[in-house]
């Protein structure tokens, strides 16, 4: 049931038209560093490191068919995501049918791409269900809890691929320094995440934006969305399908890749995958590149260079996955053009 508490507190919510495409431009400084830390570094790999021309030839030798199983499980990493998100949104007494929540993931998806952060397709979909439920408040926390669960997931399943020693491709103990340490880390701050549902911490946060004059209105969101947060420490079998839901879009996500370097005629262990995945998720977290761009190619050198594999096949698959979630991101702008066309008339 929704949040008696959390009702009471929010203060008139108006829906407006979001404004995407002013979205980060009133900091053009932003821009411009985000400009040159991917163009330079994209430029540094071309003239040291790669050469197009190479990169085109692993193109040409893509096997079109795992390919399309690729490109398939993206898809259906959609579909899981939004199944996930209707069994959220049903713990806050938000009912939504499968096949919007699909719709709104798709457009989501769609700016997620041609946005200049990877954030945008989480504020169209708050946008999306707060305009249907009438308060942003219960979205925000839908995907604040997503985002976590997400997350923590794939670093668990890396975690225990390393505590396991199971074969990624290369010997990680002598050529990565402080593995263990870090997979201590992870499972200590494990630990600490039943405290983000602690009153203390809703106590803590907001007598901080007190102390620095806050508005008003702001702060009591700040509860409200606490508020919705706590209710799924309420609703364990909710948290527990969701988590479920999770672990599947992780594996689906993992064994996409998988297939991808498969196309690449690469045979890539799939514990490798499960390892590196996760980390090259949150390095391109890092706010100082366009999409990751330049970033999501080194990386993968780096990554790739592990096992022996050359660079340009590297590089062949960080655009060949780019190149897939453009694809999928066209048909959610498709349907976003026609949805607004749709509501202009």
């Amino acid at each position: 049931m929704a949040n008696e508490t959390t009702n009471t507190r929010l203060i008139g919510h108006k829906m407006q038209t979001p404004r995407f495409d002013r979205q980060r431009s009133r900091n053009p400084a932003v821009m411009v560093v985000k400009i040159v830390f991917s163009a330079g570094l994209i430029a540094w790999l071309l003239a040291t490191r790669v050469e197009c021309d190479k990169v085109l030839v692993e193109f040409a030798g893509v096997h079109v068919g795992w390919l399309a199983a690729a490109a398939s499980l993206h898809l259906t990493g959609l579909l899981i995501s939004s199944l996930r998100w209707q069994v959220l949104l049903r713990a806050q007494d938000i009912r939504q049918s499968l096949g919007r929540l699909f719709s709104y993931y798709l457009v989501g998806h769609f700016f997620n791409m041609f946005l200049p952060t990877r954030v945008g397709g989480d504020l169209v979909r708050i946008y999306d269900t707060s305009r249907d439920h009438g308060s942003a408040v219960q979205p925000i926390a839908v995907v604040l809890v997503e985002r976590i669960s997400g997350m923590l997931t794939m670093l668990f399943m890396a975690a225990i691929v390393l505590l396991l020693r199971i074969d990624i491709g290369f010997d990680y103990m002598d050529r990565i320094p402080g593995v263990h340490i870090g997979i201590l880390v992870f499972f200590l701050g494990l630990a600490t995440v039943p405290l983000l549902l602690h009153p203390r911490l809703e106590t803590l946060v907001t007598g901080m934006m007190n102390r620095c004059r806050v508005p008003v209105k702001l702060t009591i969101k700040i509860h409200a969305i606490f508020d919705a947060f706590r209710l799924y420490g309420k609703t364990p079998a909710a948290l527990a399908a969701a988590l479920g839901w999770g672990a599947l879009l992780q594996i689906n996500y993992i064994v996409h890749y998988w297939f991808l370097a498969k196309a690449l005629g690469l045979g890539i262990p799939l514990a490798f995958f499960l390892v590196i995945i996760p980390i090259r998720t949150i390095t391109l977290m890092l706010p100082f590149f366009i999409n990751g761009i330049g970033l999501r190619e080194f990386f993968d050198v780096t990554a790739f260079g592990f096992l022996g594999i050359g660079n340009h096949t590297a590089v062949a698959f960080s655009e060949l996955a780019w190149l897939v979630q453009i694809v999928l991101a066209i048909f959610g702008g498709v349907y976003y053009a026609l949805r607004r066309k749709r509501a202009q008339r």
